[in-house]
C-alpha cells in the first residue's frame, strides 16, 4: 500500500514537471534560438586556425643489453627527447624563418614561432609527430 502511494506521488511529480516544461515551451524555444544564434555569431568572428602536420622518424642507437639500465642515472639519452630540443632552438628557428622569407625582428619572433611548434613523441615508437598551427594558411604550410 505504501509503495503504491510513492509510485503515485513520483509519477504525479513527473506529470507535474512536464505541465511546467510544456507552460514554459516557448521561453525554452526562445533561450534555445538564442544559444544557436550566439554560437553562430561567435563562430563567425573567430579567426580560422590552419594546422600542417607530418611525422620525423628518429633513428636512435642500437640497444645494447644494458639497455634496461637507462632509467639509473648513466646510459643512453633518448634521441627523440634530443630531436625535440633541437627543434625548439631559437637557432634552427632563425634557419626555419630565413628559408621562409620571414622578417625576424626579435628574440620574441623566434620565440613566438616556437610556440606555434607542437612536437609530440609517439609512445613506444620512435616517431615524432610535427604540427605547426596558424592564423595565416600560408605560414602554415
Amino acid at each position: 500500500m505504501a509503495d503504491e502511494r510513492s509510485v503515485e506521488t513520483e509519477e504525479m511529480d513527473l506529470l507535474e514537471l512536464w505541465g511546467i516544461i510544456y507552460k514554459r515551451k516557448w521561453l525554452i524555444a526562445a533561450l534555445f534560438v538564442v544559444a544557436v544564434i550566439a554560437a553562430v555569431v561567435a563562430s563567425s568572428l573567430m579567426e580560422p586556425v590552419y594546422e600542417a602536420s607530418g611525422t620525423l622518424l628518429v633513428k636512435g642507437q642500437q640497444s645494447s643489453p644494458l639497455a634496461f639500465m637507462d632509467g639509473f642515472g648513466g646510459g643512453q639519452t633518448n634521441p627523440i627527447q634530443n630531436h625535440m630540443q633541437v627543434l625548439r632552438s631559437r637557432t634552427l628557428m632563425a634557419k626555419v624563418a630565413d628559408a621562409l622569407g620571414t622578417e625576424i625582428v626579435s628574440a620574441s619572433d623566434l620565440d613566438r614561432m616556437a610556440n606555434r611548434l607542437n612536437l609530440q613523441a609517439v609512445q613506444n615508437t620512435e616517431v615524432l609527430r610535427i604540427s605547426v598551427e596558424s592564423t595565416d594558411p600560408e605560414e602554415a604550410s
